[in-house]
């Protein structure tokens, strides 16, 4: 079984060196390490290129720089049609994955059915320094169901993950327009087919705050906040758009598929409400971006 180690990299200079060394330290094989950089504007692209001379002889390796940023989903959809293994372990640029991740990844593709393997890690801060699991409350991790699934935005550590290549032969890329993490529409496939293979062990270090899909959350205090939080809604609807499209091509229980469909377009219907309260009602209201509102309930945001 030939695994492909996916790298995408955007400006992350300062720690690219010690994921590609990482990469070049994994045990397994047959291995292809697949390089993409969605046009960084640092000197990631270039430091790539000087790491690689240093690639072991027995690994293939593909570097691709684009051009142009064709942002995360299409740098991400793009090396999935590049990508020659039966298995792609997704190694963002800028965490460490310890020698025998793909090793152990790998057997339990072959021990299992599943269409996604992921995994503990390590938390790290930007210095270094070890930090709590702060995905911990993932919705893997806990007890679900497919209603809590379907409108989560936490399924399970996305840099932890691997795929295998059937779950693309079924669902194809990803479609939906916008901003969307891979995890969130990828663990949504795999618990909708019922193939998710999880390993207890921590196979890499999970640097917390430097990857490309990071995304913090905002407690509104001012205008500008509430601001803020509508663009993020406006993030919600395409997770829950593309899951809408992957019921669609979901191929059980009739009942099951229309039940969950109801559920999907209930919950972009509200997004929709929401993301409007918010831009055209609390702006509306103030004409000062700085001032500040009384206390707010928690968003809407998983």
């Amino acid at each position: 079984m030939k695994a492909t180690f996916l790298i995408l990299t955007y400006n992350q200079e300062d720690y690219i060196e010690e994921a590609l060394n990482a990469a070049f330290k994994q045990t397994y094989r047959p291995l292809e390490i697949l390089i993409c950089d969605d046009a960084s504007t640092d000197g990631t692209a270039s430091l790539i290129e000087h790491i690689l001379r240093y690639a072991p002889d027995d690994i293939a390796v593909k570097f691709v720089a684009h051009k142009k940023n064709l942002g995360f989903v299409g740098n991400l959809n793009q090396s999935i049609l590049l990508a020659s293994g039966e298995v792609i372990v997704f190694a963002p640029g800028d965490d460490v994955s310890y020698p025998e991740r793909t090793t152990r990844i790998v057997e339990k593709f072959k021990e299992t059915n599943a269409l996604l393997v992921h995994s503990h890690a390590k938390c790290k801060d930007l210095a270094g320094n070890d930090i709590e699991r702060l995905y911990s409350k993932t919705i893997f991790t806990r007890k679900n169901n497919i209603y809590l699934v379907s409108k989560s935005r936490s399924l399970y550590l996305g840099a932890s993950g691997a795929w295998h290549r059937d779950l693309f032969e079924k669902y194809g890329l990803i479609t939906a327009q916008g901003f969307i993490p891979e995890d969130l529409v990828f663990g949504y496939r795999a618990y909708l087919e019922d193939r998710i293979g999880f390993i207890d062990e921590e196979l890499l270090d999970y640097r917390v705050g430097s990857g490309i899909t990071t995304r913090k959350f905002i407690m509104p205090k001012t205008v500008m906040d509430l601001q803020e939080i509508a663009d993020k809604m406006g993030e919600v609807k395409p997770v829950l758009t593309q899951r809408l499209i992957d019921i669609n091509r979901y191929d059980g229980d009739e009942g099951f598929k229309k039940s969950v469909k109801r559920f999907l377009n209930r919950r972009i219907d509200k997004v929709n409400k929401k993301q409007a309260f918010l831009t055209k009602g609390f702006l509306r209201h103030s004409s000062n971006t700085g001032s500040t509102w009384p206390p707010l309930k928690r968003p809407y945001m998983h």
